[in-house]
């Protein structure tokens, strides 16, 4: 198991035991007959320690995660850390389709742009590939119909025809400054730690 695996395990692992009600919601195991502790020592001993974690996993690089997906992981837990919330953009209205009836379940998938975490809804996921660069192919106007602004290239695997989106070109000028200017530099969150140090009463528990 790869650093950025077990570090992730150890920290769900801590958060199931500081929350046994998330615990039982998710359906594990050994939490039905716990309560969370809501008491203020308990919520400054979850702020102290939330900080040593976001520490630790703002300490992990890339080499440190086996996978593009561990590398996700571990940035959905530093956001979660850092108390920030993704931004999530609805595929459906940006393309000007109908959107789907009231109570569709949609799906959520977290890319990363200009080292900033995106979600995308999207209708379903169906699975998750790997293609080699060199199987991308430039976008063809007469096999795809979708407005090809929007496309990085198509892929031609087995007997389908798989379409690339250009996640950059998704995002308007507009929304790509906004997006980065959400980003929190490592000098900033010191200077937030700090203050939390200072004025704890003006700022979020960190739970």
């Amino acid at each position: 198991m790869s650093e950025c695996a077990t570090l992730a395990r150890a920290f769900f692992d801590e958060s199931l035991q500081d929350s046994p009600v998330m615990a039982s919601q998710l359906g594990v195991d050994g939490y039905d007959d716990r309560l969370d502790d809501l008491s203020e020592a308990a919520f400054e001993d979850r702020r102290r320690r939330a900080a040593a974690w976001l520490t630790r996993f703002e300490q992990l690089g890339d080499g440190a995660c086996a996978s593009f997906e561990e590398r996700i992981d571990r940035d959905l837990i530093r956001s979660n850390l850092r108390g920030r919330v993704i931004p999530v953009m609805d595929l459906r209205k940006r393309f000007g389709v109908t959107p789907k009836p009231a109570g569709y379940t949609a799906r959520i998938i977290v890319v990363e742009q200009d080292e900033r975490l995106l979600g995308m809804m999207v209708d379903a996921v169906d699975e998750v590939l790997t293609v080699p660069t060199s199987s991308i192919e430039p976008v063809d106007e007469m096999v795809v119909s979708v407005d090809a602004e929007f496309l990085a290239g198509i892929v031609r695997l087995d007997e389908r025809l798989i379409i690339l989106l250009d996640k950059e070109a998704v995002l308007s000028s507009g929304e790509a400054h906004q997006l980065q200017s959400l980003k929190v530099t490592g000098k900033a969150l010191k200077e937030v730690e700090a203050q939390a140090e200072e004025e704890p009463e003006m700022l979020p528990s960190g739970r």
